[in-house]
């Protein structure tokens, strides 16, 4: 029997075994998934990964550590493509049960955000060696993703509707159960409405916004100026350029800074921006599973007390619950900051194997 896992892993890389789906799901999906039949148009598995796993018994370590990317356009609906870059090791194979879990950016970002080309900062590098296979995604209006002609109908239910297929990809093509998910600021109001869902297993909530800003976030944010500028961009979309994200990543060190101001200009559905004047954007309430809300105790923008009220609201009309994790010293974006991203990665890696099933 000792061999029985890693040719079961082989078996289902070659097989594409579906995975089982939760009937509530599929009555609950989003209205994407139930008009159109999903279809993943991905770069191929590279042999080396069959070729490797066939003979699991001669896998260094060095071969385990390895990490392996694949590129996904998913047809979400007729009109609308999801980009998800799919990151993994041979250890992502050889784990059972399989583990997936999809991180979600928030406003003017793009899924390159997630996997800073830094050592520390790659995601799919951190999570591929814990044993994951890790999926970062552009929403619809940024990125490698379709962009409608009005920005502004991106908004949360759409970013739901879009990503609970590119879930269903998740399960079915890596054999996962079910699926963490991680979001940040608007990202992480699409994630907590996906934890509805019986297909997630966990939500790991980040930057967040949900009901208040402090005087000074509202001074930037949240002004009838800047709202009369978001309507004067009449295709709905806010370009940015390099300097912009400096407000980003002002905290972290200089070789995340040039590969942000590298990879992260261009342009974005204002719907994010639109969303703060709405507050709250996003309904936490429905959460059916563990959650995690990380808060950094020097952000400017969003108070204590705001990621308070998302851990009480969390999961309150359902099974769910959430802890509030406090880090000091770090701002807004605890994950790209020097001093608070190791911090970061390892308060999530606890939680994510702390969940049970």
């Amino acid at each position: 029997m000792k061999h029985a896992i890693p040719l079961l892993a082989a078996a289902l890389l070659v097989s594409g075994c579906a995975a089982p789906t939760d009937s509530e799901d599929t009555a609950s999906s989003s209205e994407a998934l139930k008009k159109f039949h999903v279809v993943d148009h991905a770069d191929p598995i590279p042999i080396e990964v069959f070729q490797k796993l066939a003979h699991f018994e001669k896998l260094t370590q060095a071969d385990l550590d390895k990490v392996y990317r694949i590129e996904h356009d998913i047809d979400v609906a007729s009109d609308r493509t999801i980009h998800a870059t799919e990151s993994f090791t041979l250890r992502s194979w050889l784990s059972f049960p399989h583990k997936g879990i999809m991180l979600i950016p928030g406003p003017v970002t793009n899924a390159a955000f997630y996997n800073i080309d830094v050592d520390g900062y790659d995601s799919g590098v951190i999570l591929g060696r814990d044993g994951y296979f890790s999926w970062n995604v552009d929403l619809e209006g940024a990125g490698k993703s379709s962009f409608p002609a009005d920005g502004r109908v991106c908004d949360t239910q759409r970013g739901v509707d879009d990503l609970t297929p590119v879930l269903q990809i998740i399960r079915e093509e890596r054999w996962v159960p079910k699926v963490d998910i991680l979001g940040e600021s608007w990202g992480g109001g699409i994630a907590t409405e996906l934890c509805a869902l019986h297909s997630a297993r966990s939500c790991v909530l980040s930057s967040m916004l949900y009901k208040n800003t402090t005087p000074f976030g509202a001074s930037l944010f949240l002004t009838p100026a800047f709202h009369a500028f978001l309507d004067s961009l009449t295709d709905g979309y806010f370009p940015t350029n390099g300097p912009f994200y400096f407000q980003f990543v002002a905290a972290s060190t200089t070789d995340v800074q040039n590969y942000t101001f590298a990879t992260q200009p261009g342009n974005y559905s204002t719907a994010p921006l639109y969303a703060p004047f709405s507050m709250p954007f996003f309904d936490p309430t429905n959460a059916r599973v563990p959650g995690l809300v990380i808060f950094g105790d020097q952000d400017v923008t969003v108070p204590l007390s705001d990621a308070q009220d998302l851990v009480n609201d969390y999961g309150a009309g359902s099974k769910g619950s959430a802890k509030l994790i406090v880090l000091s010293g770090a701002g807004h974006v605890p994950r790209v900051e020097a001093a608070a991203s190791a911090t970061w990665w390892a308060d999530v890696l606890d939680f994510l194997h702390s969940v049970k099933e």
